[in-house]
């Protein structure tokens, strides 16, 4: 195949406007494809949203009942100890009035013999006079005296038994056994008001702690609802912008085949320039990389443990971008990271990040081979690694898959992982009617914000995380890594086999060369102290496996597929 200084220039054969024109339509039908491809993203996150409202509206009602309840409950409760209270009250009150009559009568009495003693005491006196005068005369008149001792013997009689009735009078001890029996019986009504209230009180916490957990489940289903409708709101904008984009490349297209038969192509070829559309048959993607320097590499900036900045300002590291570099200085070139959203990167191979960038010249970046990401060619496979479950430090709940029923979990928005866990018998909302489901989640989150993926898990928005090994191994085990100690690596490879990244590229011609070299780096690499190194480093271990491109369903293409292109054009 021959090269190309530039992959604007034009061959004789290609210099006319249909052929240009078609190079531009195909370049908006990417544009249109992706839009499409966003759209299904937003329609996912609002099924999720959906089901969640769902599930909102559910604990709304219940907290609705409950609080219903809870409320006819405290009115029972009020009446009934009202109603306890009045009859303590009225049986209180009745026992003091039979206490107070009591009391009265024995008063009534106590002064009666009071009186009498009172009476008797004036009889003594005056005996007691007649005693002194008898005495006076006892020489001469002895027989007064036996008179006097006579009726002193009766007095003396009559005051003993007016003694004894006092004292009668004056025990207190019924009433004491009436106050002693009174308030014995307050006590037992008090203890039965006690344990009343206590039951009724024991009913209307349990209640509120149903109210509780009611409110707990809200801010949960609230939480969830807020990050669906962030990835909802992401996806719509990136979907509209796209539409936009479309609209103005047909635009333009437009108004230059409206030109003057002579200035069309000149136009035509113009409009395919500034959108870095190419239109020789003969242009090599390999040769422009080394006449220009610089490797263009799509990646995720925010892939921690694959392409990240440990600190702000600082400069990208991790597994993939170790890789690319390695790449890089193998075809004597450097790297030109070009970063953008993971879910998004495989467009690039066919445009920029917006109208007027060239697009990249491979995605290097956690991508799984898969049938989804349209025009997208793949390498052989360059590193292996394990699915793995991750969940909050601690968090006892969550040991396996199984563990997952009813709970919120997260992944990457990756077709790869959906695959994954619907194989291991896992559902959502998007695949609930599938046989073999063996765990039904309350939600299935996708997360294109890769910067979300390690927070999300570690505030409680999602109970777990499924996730590749290298993304969660630096931020689990690292010192440096601000989730240290928050979030842990539970159980092993969650798929059948090792997952597996390739790199990707365009499906067309001109990327043939490029791949060739790829592929020829990987099988030198492999074998390399620097390779095993750098796994790890960002990974804990090697790990080797068979699986690639070729095992996934859909005929992805390689480079055999794009050498057959080659040899066409």
């Amino acid at each position: 195949m021959m090269m190309s200084d530039s992959p604007l220039s034009t061959s004789q054969a290609e210099e006319d406007p249909v052929t240009a024109t078609a190079a531009l339509l195909r370049h908006a039908q990417a544009l249109a494809g992706h839009a499409v491809t966003a759209a299904g993203c937003q329609a996912q996150a609002f099924d999720e949203i959906a089901a969640r409202t769902s599930d909102l509206t559910r604990a709304l009602k219940s907290t609705e009942r409950d609080l219903e309840d809870s409320n006819a409950r405290a009115g029972t409760v009020r009446r009934s100890t009202e109603a306890r209270i009045e009859a303590i009250a009225g049986s209180i009150k009745q026992r003091l009035d039979h206490s107070t009559q009591a009391l009265q009568s024995k008063g009534t009495r106590a002064a009666r013999v009071l009186q009498s003693i009172a009476g008797i005491g004036g009889k003594v006196r005056m005996l007691a006079m007649n005693a002194r005068i008898e005495a006076a005369r006892a020489g001469e008149h002895g027989q007064g005296f036996a008179v006097v001792a006579n009726e002193v013997g009766t007095l003396a009689n009559h005051t003993l038994k007016q003694a004894a009735e006092a004292a009668e009078a004056l025990d207190f001890t019924d009433i004491f056994t009436i106050l002693e029996e009174t308030v014995a019986e307050v006590a037992a009504e008090l203890a039965q008001l006690q344990q009343l209230t206590e039951s009724s009180l024991g009913d209307l916490e349990t209640m509120l702690g149903g109210i509780a957990a009611n409110v707990d489940d809200i801010a949960n289903h609230n939480g969830v609802i807020r990050e669906m409708i962030d990835l909802g709101n992401a996806t719509r904008t990136r979907t509209l912008d796209k539409m936009a984009w479309v609209g103005d490349e047909l635009e333009s297209l437009g108004s230059a085949l409206s030109a003057p038969a002579g200035h069309r192509l000149a136009q035509v070829r113009s409009l395919a320039e500034r959108q870095h559309v190419v239109l020789d048959p003969t242009y090599d993607r390999l040769a422009e990389i080394k006449a220009r320097g610089t490797l263009r590499v799509g990646v995720e900036p925010r892939f921690v443990g694959l392409s990240f900045r440990r600190r702000p300002g600082g400069e990208l590291e991790g597994l993939d971008v170790e890789y690319a570099r390695a790449f890089a200085r193998a075809i004597g070139v450097r790297c030109e990271f070009v970063e953008h959203p993971w879910d998004q990167l495989t467009e690039l191979l066919a445009v920029g990040r917006h109208a007027g960038e060239a697009p990249v010249d491979v995605v290097w970046s956690a991508l799984p081979p898969s049938a989804s990401f349209a025009g997208v060619a793949y390498s052989e496979t360059y590193t292996w690694l394990p699915f793995v479950l991750a969940r909050r430090a601690g968090d006892t709940r969550v040991n396996n898959l199984a563990d997952l029923a009813g709970k919120v979990i997260g992944v990457i928005n990756d077709p790869g992982a959906f695959a994954v866990l619907e194989a291991a018998g896992v559902r959502w909302q998007a695949n609930a009617g599938k046989p073999g489901g063996k765990v039904m989640l309350a939600n299935l989150v996708a997360y294109s914000d890769q910067s979300r993926i390690h927070d999300c898990l570690a505030d409680g928005v999602v109970d777990g995380f499924c996730v590749d090994l290298p993304i969660y191994h630096w931020a689990c085990t690292s010192p440096d890594s601000p989730w240290h100690g928050k979030i842990e690596i539970v159980g092993g490879n969650l798929a059948a086999q090792p997952y597996y990244y390739a790199v990707g590229v365009r499906t067309e011609a001109s990327s043939y060369g490029l791949l060739h070299e790829i592929n020829a780096f990987l099988r030198a690499f492999h074998a390399s102290p620097e390779r095993s190194q750098l796994e790890r480093t960002w990974q804990g271990t090697v790990t080797d496996g068979r699986v690639s491109y070729r095992d996934e369903a859909g005929n992805l293409p390689g480079e055999a597929e794009l050498k057959a292109l080659a040899d066409l054009s």
